[in-house]
């Protein structure tokens, strides 16, 4: 049995890494707010554009899902076709839940 170390060596780093929890934990956190930030580009630009953010947040989504597709082997647009699938399923639900609450954009 080989160690995760010997069997994905770029994706590890270095060897000092560990491979436990706290670290893996750490990059999902650095990940979701680096990914939080791209739809909330133009209104710390300083455009208040939904238009801006839809646009934004479904060129980050299409771009990730097809490059995490690539990662594990699978055609580019493929993922992302479905991650910018349930992107726009997640916009649609919290736009709904909103409207329900009686919240306006």
């Amino acid at each position: 049995m080989s160690s995760s170390r010997t069997r994905f060596p770029i994706l590890i780093g270095s060897p000092r890494l560990s491979n436990g929890p706290v670290p893996a934990a750490a990059a999902a956190m650095a990940a979701f707010a680096a990914g939080a930030l791209i739809p909330l580009l133009p209104y710390l630009l300083g455009y208040a554009s939904l238009a801006a953010a839809l646009a934004l947040a479904a060129v980050a989504a299409f771009t990730g899902g097809g490059l995490a597709a690539r990662q594990s082997g699978q055609p580019f647009l493929r993922g992302a076709l479905r991650h910018l699938l349930l992107g726009a399923v997640a916009v649609g639900v919290t736009y709904l839940i909103g409207h329900l609450a009686g919240t306006t954009i």
